[in-house]
């Protein structure tokens, strides 16, 4: 399962369902989001940007098999405005922990 910001709203679904997930600028501002995506037995992957105001990866708890890569200066977009070479830099970064993490799985 690979999911951006609002799908991060059916985690607990994607829980359910014992997925592994990939979770792009998921909603980490919203209680349900973290407990749910912590109850996960399955591999995740979170990608975020350290400037998304939704972006909190200090409320997620650490261990098992979720992997975490902020890229810095991105927005909720995944993009640092007004740099596009850093953006495509950041997209380059988020394709290949994509890429290792569908390997693991």
């Amino acid at each position: 399962m690979i999911g951006k910001s609002l799908a991060s709203l059916l985690a607990g679904e994607v829980s359910d369902r014992d997925l592994p997930a990939a979770w792009l600028t998921p909603l980490l501002n919203e209680p349900s989001v973290i407990e749910d995506l912590a109850r996960s037995r399955r591999p995740a992957l979170l990608v975020g940007g350290e400037a998304d105001p939704t972006w909190h990866p200090d409320a997620m708890p650490r261990g098992r098999e979720m992997d975490v890569l902020e890229l810095p200066g991105a927005d909720h977009t995944l993009e640092v405005p007004g740099d596009p070479v850093t953006s495509l830099a950041g997209l380059a970064r988020m394709t290949e922990a994509i890429m290792r993490f569908a390997e693991r799985i």
